[in-house]
């Protein structure tokens, strides 16, 4: 029974050092803990003590993740949804938090206004290049296709 206690606690103290570099997903966390090959009923119960101390919460992730992404790198809301539900956030609370943080998010502004800073950054590539790699840029960036047309048309046909 001591083993297991002491698994259970060193278990728990890799988890907080984890949680104290930024906040994690329930799944994200679980996975951190599978790649030490630690058991699994070891880590149900960390994941629980966790849970219950309200350290793991994949809303408060979500809305943590949606607001690191739409002001330190910005990019699509379909880009921020992909990496929500890879690091297993349900689609219910995905949803609602996309719609209650981006109320606010002009992604086709955004969207232009990093077409504006890559044409700056391609000026002196030919006008097809300087589009392509714009237009890739901004996909890679998960910008829906009709922001992305806008955004080099308005850019690029001045």
């Amino acid at each position: 029974m001591k083993k297991n206690n002491k698994k259970f606690d060193k278990t728990l103290a890799y988890a907080y050092r984890l949680l104290s570099y930024r906040p994690r997903s329930k799944k994200e966390l679980s996975f951190r803990l599978k790649l030490k090959k630690i058991d699994e009923a070891i880590i149900e119960k960390v994941i629980q003590h966790l849970e219950g101390l309200n350290y793991i919460n994949d809303r408060e992730f979500a809305k943590f993740w949606v607001r690191m992404r739409l002001s330190a790198k910005p990019c699509g809301v379909s880009l921020i949804c992909y990496e929500l539900k890879d690091k297993g956030v349900k689609q219910s609370i995905i949803d609602s938090v996309i719609e209650e943080q981006t109320k606010d998010y002009d992604e086709r502004e955004v969207a232009l206004n990093i077409a504006i800073r890559q044409k700056e950054k391609l000026r002196k590539k030919d006008l097809v290049t300087a589009k392509r790699r714009t237009f890739d840029f901004l996909k890679r960036r998960g910008f829906s296709y009709s922001n992305i047309y806008d955004a080099i048309n308005q850019v690029f046909e001045k």
